[in-house]
């Protein structure tokens, strides 16, 4: 199989680097790139998305516009990119609340004095890195005319109360990579859509999954390491709840993670501890609870027949 690196495009290319002249500056740059991960697991879902962040990169199209249900690698695949150009990663959560001067910059008092600052982001801009903006289809207004600026004019642009606007451009190895859930809020504007390329990371085959949750509690733990085909009725049991889900059984989607908390408990503490695991599943509302309960339990029992009543007792 192709390696991710090549996917990527490297080592035969890689974007351009900052060249800073500040030590401490360059410190921080140098520290913000992060490790490959030894537990990542590259299937045919990896490679493809490898293959479109390396290709959007290289062509300077300078972002990405990447969608999926949780939990399926999005930004695992972000990070484990960086770590292979080496490039620093700086990840923001649109939906967070986020303080404006903090994130872009702007006018700011300080110690009872107006100064001018420069944000994280735009920090990071400006030096050439891997922004990850996401869950977009949260974010409010004033965030629109920055997700603009990003990807439309390759620019930051600083407000002040004291004169005109700063526009600082990002530099030219800087990618914006935009992520979104397109089950919650809604989706980003359809210019926006067009200028990020949006591509739809898909759900890992039940072979990759089952790859992906053995690399991970291996990781986490050398007593939880297991084969990929030992986990085999877990990833069977939750294909069979996103059904579930998608027939607005369920509350929440159950994505990989759900999986992996799972799977960890089944095997730490035992099957009852793993069930009680699902129950943040379920639907909220009044007088759809306990109907809800009752059919993850159906669908549980079809797989785990031991698992009868924990849920519903």
């Amino acid at each position: 199989m192709q390696t991710f690196a090549e996917a990527l495009g490297s080592p035969r290319w890689r974007p351009p680097r900052w060249e800073g002249s500040e030590s401490q500056e360059c410190a921080v740059w140098e520290s913000a790139i992060p490790m490959p991960d030894p537990a990542y697991i590259v299937g045919q879902t990896q490679i493809l998305m490898a293959e479109h962040l390396g290709l959007r990169w290289r062509l300077g199209f300078g972002c990405i516009g990447i969608f999926g249900v949780p939990g399926t690698g999005k930004n695992a695949l972000l990070r484990q990119a960086a770590a292979t150009l080496r490039i620093p990663m700086f990840a923001v959560d649109l939906s967070a609340g986020l303080d404006l001067v903090e994130l872009v910059g702007g006018t700011a008092l300080l110690s009872g004095t107006t100064v001018e600052r420069v944000g994280k982001l735009t920090w990071w801009a400006q030096r050439g890195a891997l922004l990850v903006l996401n869950e977009i289809q949260a974010v409010e207004p004033s965030m629109q005319t920055l997700l603009h600026d990003l990807v439309s004019e390759r620019r930051v642009v600083i407000p002040s109360l004291e004169g005109a606007p700063q526009a600082i451009l990002l530099h030219p190895g800087t990618l914006v990579a935009v992520t979104w859930n397109p089950f919650q809020g809604r989706m980003p504007e359809p210019a926006l859509l067009s200028r990020l390329g949006a591509i739809e990371f898909p759900q890992p085959s039940q072979a990759d999954e089952a790859k992906i949750l053995a690399a991970r509690l291996a990781a986490a733990d050398p007593e939880l390491a297991r084969s990929p085909a030992e986990f085999t009725r877990d990833l069977a049991l939750f294909t069979d709840l996103r059904q579930l889900y998608e027939q607005q059984e369920l509350g929440l989607f159950p994505d990989m993670r759900f999986a992996l908390n799972f799977a960890a408990h089944r095997l730490a503490v035992g099957l009852p501890a793993a069930v009680r695991t699902l129950n943040a599943l379920a639907l909220t509302g009044v007088g759809e609870r306990q109907r809800s309960l009752r059919q993850l339990e159906r669908v549980l029992v079809a797989h785990y027949p031991q698992a009868r009543g924990i849920l519903t007792a």
